[in-house]
């Protein structure tokens, strides 16, 4: 993955958040929790030892989009939950 393509990627996920969320808060926070995982995903694979090769290089994209649609489900949940009247607890 280029520099280009990882920019151009980052700017669509934050174009689908903006529209999605329309706030700050959930445009920052789904981008830092999938940053974190991408880095701690890679960190944990060359730890093991494995090898950089054509698993490697499609992972970071993978767990990305899981990640991201991950955390649009629970905030997009939490936001329904908060509409209807409910603490933040539930």
């Amino acid at each position: 993955m280029s520099r280009k393509d990882l920019l151009v990627f980052i700017l669509w996920c934050v174009a689908v958040l903006l529209y999605v969320f329309r706030s700050v808060r959930g445009i920052v926070l789904p981008l830092i929790v999938c940053g974190l995982a991408v880095a701690l995903t890679i960190g944990l694979y060359l730890r093991a030892g494995n090898a950089v090769g054509m698993l490697f290089v499609m992972l970071p994209t993978q767990v990305a989009v899981i990640c991201l649609s991950d955390v649009i489900h629970i905030l997009a949940h939490h936001r329904e939950r908060a509409a209807e009247g409910g603490s933040r607890r539930d």
